[in-house]
């Protein structure tokens, strides 16, 4: 009995809530033009000067963390945090 008076007050809730508020650009008057070629950015200067520049960046960039990571396996290897595997354990003598 509850269910038939809680069930339509809810959907009307819901719908009132999720309502559209626009119809769609069909009623829209003023809308923009289509996009063409001729909307792109022109580039400008030398492509290989913005080329060498961003790959001087990049290899920094790798080279230090090249470096930051063999001193990080250098100083855990060093402190004995990591064991790498070298070759197979040794046999413990026998007592």
């Amino acid at each position: 009995m509850l269910n038939r008076i809680i069930k339509p007050a809810v959907q009307t809730l819901n719908q009132i809530r999720y309502a559209p508020t626009v119809r769609g650009l069909a009623a829209y008057k003023g809308a923009p033009t289509p996009v063409t070629m001729d909307d792109l950015p022109v580039p400008c200067g030398s492509w290989e000067t913005q080329y060498n520049t961003n790959q001087t960046k990049y290899n920094t960039q790798l080279a230090v963390g090249v470096i930051f990571a063999v001193i990080t396996l250098i100083a855990a290897k060093a402190t004995g945090l990591v064991y790498l595997n070298y070759s197979p354990p040794r046999t413990l003598p026998e007592e």
